[in-house]
């Protein structure tokens, strides 16, 4: 059940579980209260056994050392979940970066990244579903256990990592982030184009230690520099090889590839 932990306007309520299916499904069973009651809701579990990401990908989450939890709110009208997305994940970053070693950044669409000796891991990611209204932020971060591999179609074995971080530290860091950002729910696109410019740089700075390779199903994998990411739409703009002009892209998926992997 839920408990309030913060008892103001808008007030905070938390349910902490040992094990779930999902956090994003278990926050979906309780939609009609979040809809009629405003304030931040968060799910939390040690464990789950049904995690899900982007495109209904599994999220191995049964190590009791790493976070999962669904943080809540109103969603705000008129903004893209790409763009919301993103701008979550860059307040994440902000907030845990101080604790790890290596260059902890975003990357499109939303994944959680450290840069560590000329390789990228993979130490989180959020996905956002909006139901009914509601925005259901799943969160996901490695604090203390790598789950071991992501696995790709075409470009094979890519590496997941650990923050290294202590759980009750990287707890307290996750859930001040949404706390204190209880205005989430009143964000717009003007506010937050200065966030995607963001972004964005820090992946072509990342550039400098690897390849950035995109890669959509049915299709080739394709070397690109990052242009940019479209503040209106939080589609990624990247310029291939051999392609003079920019193109914007929403689906399909951007992997780091040390410059040595061939």
């Amino acid at each position: 059940m839920f408990r309030t932990v913060v008892d103001q306007d808008p007030p905070i309520y938390l349910m902490e579980l040992n094990t779930v299916d999902s956090t994003n499904s278990e926050a979906k069973r309780h939609i009609s209260s979040m809809k009629d009651q405003k304030g931040l809701w968060i799910v939390e579990a040690r464990s789950q056994t049904e995690g899900y990401g982007r495109k209904g990908h599994r999220w191995e989450s049964t190590s009791d050392q790493n976070y999962y939890g669904t943080f809540c709110f109103a969603y705000p009208k008129g903004l893209p979940p790409g763009v919301f997305t993103l701008w979550l994940g860059y307040e994440l970053q902000k907030a845990l970066a101080r604790h790890c070693d290596g260059v902890f950044f975003v990357k499109w669409p939303n994944d959680l990244c450290v840069l560590d000796r000329g390789q990228v891991f993979k130490v989180g990611g959020i996905l956002t579903e909006v139901v009914s209204g509601v925005a259901l932020c799943g969160v996901g971060v490695n604090l203390g256990d790598s789950p071991g591999i992501e696995q790709d179609e075409a470009l094979g074995v890519l590496a997941s990592g650990t923050l290294r971080l202590s759980y009750d530290l990287g707890v307290q860091e996750i859930r001040r982030t949404f706390m204190e950002h209880i205005a989430f729910e009143s964000a717009d696109l003007e506010t937050l184009k200065p966030f995607m410019a963001c972004i964005a740089d820090q992946m072509r700075k990342v550039a400098h230690d690897v390849h950035w390779v995109y890669h959509e199903k049915n299709k080739n994998p394709t070397t690109v520099s990052i242009v940019g990411i479209d503040a209106d739409t939080g589609a990624l703009v990247i310029r291939g090889e051999d392609v003079l002009d920019h193109k914007k892209v929403v689906h399909g998926s951007l992997y780091a590839l040390t410059k040595t992997s061939t």
